[in-house]
């Protein structure tokens, strides 16, 4: 469940990540970003256990009061319906790979359509739907990168970039970050049958981690070109190797867009008492953003990691400082851990508004 809810569109950010930060600078990111996901995870794995029902965003209002609750809504709305926005943008090319020539509105209403249908029919997930999507996209990647290493491609070495130091963190946040799949996770029977169950947690995001390894590494043996969202550089490719990579984004972005839609309108329903209408707003607003022109995959996803998730996981630390008694040493490491998310999240607003 947790792979599944981290592995995402997020993976076709990183072959350029690394080409652009070298591969030492990237692998040392990926283990840094595990390391703080999975502490934080965590901690807001023993919030949940004290929490009597409470989820994120009323455990802030309660030990934040109304100005932090309403920055961490924002925060999470806001992010969530860019990756909404993110994954309707990747959907495009993923059509125009599939069908070169087709324009891409036609992949993007296509998927904005299977997302948005099970929130007019109240369909809140579909589990085995999202099981065997989550299996299928498994096999393809194992598959592309045996194909990677039967065709022997030559391992380019990319050297570590300097002037792209912190390029890796926004990117890497947002191909790991999963800790909205704590809560469903945490109330499942499967939870209760497995006792405190966080190991499974963390072993979930080192695993998905290690998908992305694989991932990358089978793109750079396949191709010497490489664009920033992935996709744009595959044209050349065999008819089949398009096939297989276009299935295997179409399958990450259906499994993710609709349980993420239903997060928007929870959050919606449930804390500005939107009523019946909050379907509106994760229908309209990601179709809205792309079609006024936000369309640069690598921004959104840069924005959202290094933003929007930073504000995010801020809000677990804190939460976390407030319901948990902290030792000495958790103190220093919340202290790090959060300075880390807010130096991301200043990194990120700077850079977006110098761009």
């Amino acid at each position: 469940m947790v792979i599944a809810a981290t592995m995402g569109v997020g993976i076709f950010a990183l072959p350029y990540v690394v080409a652009e930060a070298g591969w030492l600078t990237s692998f040392c990111y990926l283990v840094f970003v595990i390391a703080i996901t999975v502490q934080t995870h965590n901690w807001y794995w023993r919030v949940l256990q004290k929490a009597e029902g409470q989820r994120l965003l009323g455990l802030i209002g309660r030990h934040g009061g109304r100005v932090l609750f309403f920055i961490a809504f924002l925060s999470i709305v806001v992010g969530l319906l860019l990756v909404l926005a993110t994954y309707l943008v990747l959907a495009g090319s993923f059509f125009n790979l599939l069908f070169p020539g087709q324009e891409k509105i036609i992949g993007v209403m296509i998927i904005w359509l299977l997302g948005s249908l099970p929130l007019l029919a109240g369909v809140r997930r579909l589990t085995i739907l999202e099981s065997l999507g989550a299996l299928a996209t498994f096999f393809i990647l194992l598959g592309l990168f045996s194909h990677a290493l039967w065709q022997g491609g030559q391992f380019p070495a990319v050297p570590a970039a300097t002037a792209n130091f912190f390029l890796p963190f926004g990117p890497l946040l947002f191909a790991l970050a999963g800790w909205t799949a704590l809560e469903p996770i945490y109330d499942t029977e499967e939870r209760k049958k497995a006792g405190d169950g966080f190991r499974g947690v963390a072993w979930g995001t080192v695993l998905a981690g290690f998908f992305y390894v694989v991932f990358v590494t089978s793109i750079f043996l396949l191709t010497s070109e490489i664009s920033s969202d992935t996709i744009s550089s595959l044209s050349l490719w065999p008819g089949w190797e398009r096939i297989l990579l276009s299935f295997f984004g179409l399958l990450l972005i259906t499994n993710a867009y609709i349980p993420i839609a239903w997060e928007v309108h929870t959050a919606l329903e449930k804390d500005l008492y939107l009523g019946r209408w909050a379907f509106v707003v994760p229908m309209v607003v990601p179709l809205g953003l792309f079609l006024m022109g936000l369309n640069s995959f690598f921004l959104l996803v840069s924005l959202v990691g290094g933003l929007f998730l930073s504000l995010q996981y801020l809000g677990i630390v804190f939460v976390s400082s407030r319901v948990l008694v902290f030792s000495k040493k958790e103190k220093i490491l919340a202290t790090i851990i959060a300075f880390v998310f807010a130096l991301a999240a200043f990194y990120e607003a700077l850079s977006f508004l110098l761009r």
